[in-house]
C-alpha cells in the first residue's frame, strides 16, 4: 500500500510539471483574453470614469466574473444601458458570465466598465490597470489606453449608424 501511494505521488507531481495547472484546471487565465482595452479621458474633477474592451472566453466552459479593481477607482462596476418607460438608464450588472467559446462586448452606448470614485485623472495617452478575477482563477491585470482619439472614433461611429436607415 505505502509503495503504491509513492508511486501515485510521483506520478501526480510528473503529471504536474509536465501539464502544470491546466492539467486539472478546466478555467485558467489564458483561458479569458481581453482585447482592444480603452478609457476616454476624464473630465476635469470628474468622480467618475469609464472603460471599454471585449473580453474573449476561449474554453469549453463559461467563465464568471467574480470581481473587478484598478488603482485608479475605489470601485469598478459592469454597467449597461437599459431602456424604461421610454428613458435610458444605467444599471449595474450583477452577475458577469461569458458563455464557452464567446464573448462580452464593452462599447459606448453599451456595457461599460464604470470607474466609481476615481483616485487620479484619466489622462490622454496614458496607461490604467484594470484587474479581472474570474471564479476559480488568478487575478488577470488588464492594461487600458486612455485615448481621446478613440472616444472621438466612437462617437463618429454611433452617429453614422444612428444615421442609417
Amino acid at each position: 500500500m505505502t509503495r503504491a501511494l509513492a508511486i501515485l505521488c510521483v506520478l501526480s507531481v510528473f503529471f504536474v510539471a509536465a501539464f502544470g495547472e491546466k492539467a486539472f484546471s478546466a478555467e485558467t487565465h489564458t483561458a479569458l483574453m481581453a482585447h482592444d482595452a480603452w478609457a476616454p479621458p476624464s473630465l476635469d474633477g470628474a468622480n467618475v470614469g469609464v472603460a471599454f474592451t471585449m473580453l474573449m472566453n476561449h474554453s469549453d466552459v463559461p467563465i464568471e466574473i467574480t470581481a473587478l479593481s484598478s488603482p485608479v477607482a475605489k470601485t469598478v462596476e459592469l454597467h449597461d444601458h437599459v431602456s424604461e418607460g421610454g428613458k435610458v438608464k444605467m444599471r449595474r450588472v450583477e452577475k458577469i458570465v461569458i458563455p464557452a467559446q464567446g464573448t462580452l462586448n464593452m462599447k459606448p452606448g453599451g456595457l461599460h466598465l464604470m470607474l466609481i470614485g476615481l483616485t487620479q485623472p484619466l489622462k490622454d495617452d496614458s496607461t490604467i490597470t484594470i484587474d479581472i478575477t474570474a471564479k476559480g482563477s488568478a487575478v488577470q491585470k488588464v492594461s487600458f489606453t486612455v485615448s481621446q482619439a478613440r472616444l472621438i472614433e466612437a462617437l463618429k461611429s454611433r452617429s453614422n449608424s444612428a444615421h442609417e436607415h
